[in-house]
């Protein structure tokens, strides 16, 4: 037995949805990817440097949120700062991609002044060095979940649980550089 009038009223619900759907996604704002290039080593977090090619300014805490690429080809020191820290809103938007080149370096001196602190799906590639010095905490690369880590370059540790990369989990590490730790509770590598 058919009923059309049932089945009518189904396809304009369905398409109904479609339709409210589209709309909703034609008003949202779509995650804009960002080029940063750190230029300058000021001792803040993220450094001074140029996004897309505009004039160097400070690079704000937060401002590599998702999809965005950070280069460093020259030495920063950050003092008791983090050196690079990424953060990702979890909005559907891709990871960010940080590399730090062969003339690249990151030096902090800090309790907890991660040299580079990457929150979800990062790739991050460093065939320079990464120095922490403070007296507990301070993790070469640290990560939350799903990063991709590429060490080609040098990772040097030292304090208590000062580990060369610490992440939590689903991550893939691959190594072919060097971590070396100094202290107490550390590890090359800490999953």
């Amino acid at each position: 037995m058919s009923h059309p009038t049932l089945s009518s009223s189904k396809h304009c619900k369905v398409f109904l949805l479609g339709a409210s759907t589209l709309v909703c996604l034609a008003l949202s704002t779509p995650a804009m990817a960002t080029d940063f290039v750190i230029t300058r080593d000021d001792g803040s977090t993220n450094g001074f440097g140029t996004e897309d090619g505009a004039p160097a300014a400070d690079i704000a805490d937060g401002a590599i949120n998702g999809d965005d690429t950070v280069s460093l080809g020259i030495a920063i020191a950050t003092g008791t700062n983090i050196g690079i820290e990424t953060h990702h809103a979890n909005t559907g938007d891709g990871g960010n991609t940080i590399t730090v080149s062969d003339t690249g370096s990151i030096t902090t001196t800090g309790d907890f002044a991660n040299g580079i602190n990457n929150e979800d799906r990062n790739t991050t590639i460093v065939s320079g060095s990464i120095t922490t010095t403070g007296s507990q905490s301070a993790v070469g690369i640290a990560g939350d979940q799903r990063n991709t880590v590429l060490l080609s370059g040098s990772i040097s540790t030292r304090g208590i649980a000062a580990h060369g990369i610490a992440v939590d989990y689903r991550n893939t590490v691959i190594l072919s550089g060097s971590i070396i730790n100094s202290g107490e509770e550390e590890n090359g590598i800490k999953h």
